[in-house]
């Protein structure tokens, strides 16, 4: 276990692990694997998301969509913790992206949250944790200036929400 677990860790503080990471999160079997790539994606958007390019971001941005939206509706109980962490890693995307790229993040997750019940679960799940960056803890993290415009849009597209 000690050298699985070093293993991974110098996996882990590799450059290019991220890039490895769309592969963990579709063919993985297990979850902890599936949060272990997560933990590594998260880093790699909070750290290096403006200096990749076009295609790197849709695609990284599309494999958590789908990944969230196709969540397995059985035992997700067991696996919250894994749903907890791709929403976390969404919302790490969705503060770099919202305003330039990804305007239409709202209407989207609005349309998604209707196909099933724990779909609307999630998406409000969602919509609180951007809602607790943007209007509480972006401090530090985002530049004052766009807090201002995610608040505004967010504001803005709140009555999608409701």
């Amino acid at each position: 276990m000690q050298m699985a677990n070093s293993i991974l860790n110098e996996f882990k503080g590799h450059n290019e692990a991220w890039m490895c990471v769309d592969s963990i999160l579709v063919n993985a079997q297990s979850p902890q694997t599936k949060f272990f790539g997560l933990q590594i994606l998260d880093e790699a958007v909070n750290t290096r998301w403006n200096v990749l390019g076009k295609e790197n971001k849709l695609g990284i941005r599309n494999v958590l969509v789908q990944l969230v939206l196709n969540f397995p509706e059985q035992d997700r109980a067991g696996q919250l913790f894994l749903l907890t962490k791709l929403n976390g890693t969404l919302i790490s995307i969705v503060k770099q992206e919202w305003n330039t790229t990804w305007t239409n993040f709202i209407p989207d997750i609005c349309t998604s949250a209707k196909e099933s019940e724990n779909k609307c679960e999630n998406a409000l799940n969602i919509l609180r944790l951007l809602s607790e960056e943007v209007f509480d803890f972006s401090k530090g993290q985002v530049l004052s200036k766009e807090v201002t415009i995610l608040k505004t849009a967010m504001t803005e597209q709140f009555s999608m929400i409701y």
